[in-house]
């Protein structure tokens, strides 16, 4: 249940996730005897195996391919943003800035950035990390409801997850206000991410001495009318392009 809270009549810039494009599909495994029912792994006759006919597909660019970051910038406050500065970093260094328009309450918008793909693969793993950020307003020049929602960093090699709202939920998550200061479904997901980030790190056991190693990131993030959740997620072409959904 959510108590009602009001926001600061500001305007609040919100980095709500970076996607990769292109994408490619995930493992599909099945853990059925008859493997005529991929991708439907909800029997356990035997150990999780790759559905028959994607032993070979493509989960991962090719070493030196163009990849396409795409970050989504929301003004999640109530005035216009005016113009804004934004920077792009590989590895912490800046490798493109430049003015994104003025926002609207609720307006979206979108910076790109291309990147020659830096990693090997193998034996199925990722080999070699980068990181990928993108910051706006890095000055503080707006007076803003939050200066957390700023910037978002992911590792290039990250899993994917692919998050669904109904419209509901959404506008539930945006009249409160979230423990980054914002009023922001995307920044209560974004919270949610920190929270297994910190638990990955502290799952530190005899088998796994260094914590879960293993890092996620937001790809996507789609709002449908309520009760169509299920629906929409099935119907989404690149269902089988996130790792996690």
């Amino acid at each position: 249940m959510f108590s009602p809270s009001y926001a600061p009549n500001l305007p609040d810039l919100d980095v709500t996730y970076i996607e990769r494009t292109p994408r490619y599909e995930r493992y599909k495994v099945t853990y059925y005897t008859d493997q005529t029912l991929c991708p439907y792994p909800y029997s356990y006759d035997r150990g999780p195996q790759l559905c028959p006919g994607t032993e070979n597909n493509k989960r991962w660019p090719d070493k030196g391919e163009i990849i396409t970051f795409t970050a989504h910038i929301i003004n999640k406050g109530g005035q216009n943003t005016g113009n804004f500065n934004y920077k792009w970093y590989i590895d912490d260094v800046e490798v493109k800035s430049g003015i994104h328009n003025s926002l609207a309450p609720d307006e979206e918008g979108i910076e790109t950035y291309n990147w020659v793909w830096d990693h090997d693969i193998q034996n199925e793993r990722i080999i070699g990390q980068h990181t990928i950020k993108f910051v706006v307003d890095p000055q503080d020049s707006i007076t803003e409801i939050s200066e957390a929602n700023n910037e978002i960093e992911d590792r290039t090699d990250a899993l994917s997850f692919r998050i669904f709202f109904s419209a509901e939920q959404y506008n539930a998550l945006n009249s409160v206000k979230n423990r980054m200061g914002s009023y922001s479904a995307e920044d209560w997901v974004r919270d949610q991410f920190n929270a297994m980030r910190d638990r990955f790190e502290k799952a530190k056991y005899p088998l796994t001495p260094n914590g879960i190693e293993e890092v996620i990131r937001i790809d996507k993030i789609v709002v449908v009318p309520n009760e169509q959740v299920p629906q929409a997620m099935n119907s989404d072409p690149d269902k089988y392009k996130f790792d996690c959904t």
